[in-house]
């Protein structure tokens, strides 16, 4: 078995059950639209939402994670992935794929067929899929088809070790609290959260994230639901929630960010990153952000009016003591997109 299988691998292989059992029997079995809506009535939307949410709210929320869980549960690579496959150690390759394995591979031994035993020892180990390309006729592209950015980088959480230590040293003196919750939303596979983990063990680890992947980094909680809906049970609970790139694209971005306010406990800290430009724009959510917002000509401007005013409502909470803002310098000239820094003094 490779290494680090996922400490969670026991849900996604649930979910993913359709797909182990079109590795094994050598054809993908294709869940149904009523099979697709009963996982997300009862992972999304089957508890009480900590922001309340009218009837059209959640309907737009339910035919947006129903589409999702279907692209990526019914996706063709995974009915691929369910027939011949190829592998060269860095590259899988399907539907003949192999064929053209010199112009895809750095490798000079040619790949070989994996056995359904195989497939799944390899598909379902997070650093696998996490890294490794599959290649079809004329195409390739990676495993999972979202960015799993590292806790540390450039472009990543936070700039250095130093500066995220620092940060839990603070709250942990601010809480008086030594076992901080952390929540990561929109956490992809989990890669930061198993980063943080690896270099303070004394933590819990939570990751928001709408779709499972066949393999997810290890975590004490995934959840999968959709930020707009955090469950009830949510509320004071985390000391340190981030967000890295994946409010772009939530649909209700401003239902989201009050969430994070409520979601904060006392003292706790919350670092977030906006932009618009990823937001879904179906027939169905322009006329709901028409009618929210009349006369904005897109769900992008719409959406940085909303989010105002939620930022107006944060502001009296400022005022009151409640919490303090830090937003980056370019936030409001960028109408309400860039860092946002927020954090939670009362309740």
């Amino acid at each position: 078995m490779p290494d680090n299988p996922g400490q969670n691998s026991k849900e996604e292989r649930f979910v993913y059950s359709h797909f182990i059992d079109g590795i094994m029997s050598g054809k993908f079995l294709t869940l149904s639209p009523t099979e697709i809506k009963q996982i997300a009535m009862k992972n999304h939307f089957g508890f009480v939402s900590l922001t309340p949410l009218n009837e059209r709210e959640e309907q737009l929320l339910l035919v947006l994670v129903v589409k999702k869980l279907n692209d990526r549960l019914n996706h063709e690579n995974l009915e691929g992935l369910c027939g011949q496959v190829f592998y060269d150690g860095e590259t899988f390759y399907i539907n003949g794929g192999e064929k053209d394995w010199k112009n895809w591979s750095r490798r000079k031994e040619a790949p070989y067929p994996l056995s359904p035993k195989q497939k799944v020892e390899l598909l379902f180990n997070p650093n696998i899929w996490h890294k490794k390309r599959l290649v079809m006729p004329r195409f390739g592209n990676g495993l999972t088809r979202y960015g799993n950015r590292d806790l540390l980088g450039s472009d990543a959480y936070f700039g250095d070790e130093k500066g995220f230590r620092g940060l839990l040293e603070k709250l942990r003196q601010r809480t008086r609290v030594t076992k901080l919750v952390v929540l990561d939303t929109g956490c992809g596979m989990g890669k930061a959260l198993q980063d943080m983990k690896e270099l303070d063990p004394d933590i819990e680890t939570h990751g928001i994230t709408m779709e499972p992947e066949p393999a997810m980094f290890n975590a004490d909680h995934f959840h999968y639901i959709v930020a707009e809906r955090m469950p009830l049970e949510f509320e004071g609970k985390f000391h340190l929630i981030v967000s890295n790139m994946a409010f772009r694209y939530f649909l209700f971005q401003h239902k989201a960010l009050l969430n994070v306010v409520k979601a904060l406990a006392n003292g706790g800290y919350a670092d977030l990153h906006f932009s618009f430009d990823r937001i879904d724009s179906s027939p169905e959510s322009r006329a709901y952000f028409s009618e929210q917002v009349p006369g904005a000509n897109s769900n992008y401007e719409a959406m940085k009016v909303l989010v105002r005013k939620v930022m107006a409502d944060l502001e009296v909470l400022q005022e009151a003591g409640k919490i303090n803002i830090i937003p980056s310098s370019n936030f409001y000239r960028q109408s309400m997109q860039g860092g946002l820094i927020i954090e939670k003094v009362s309740g």
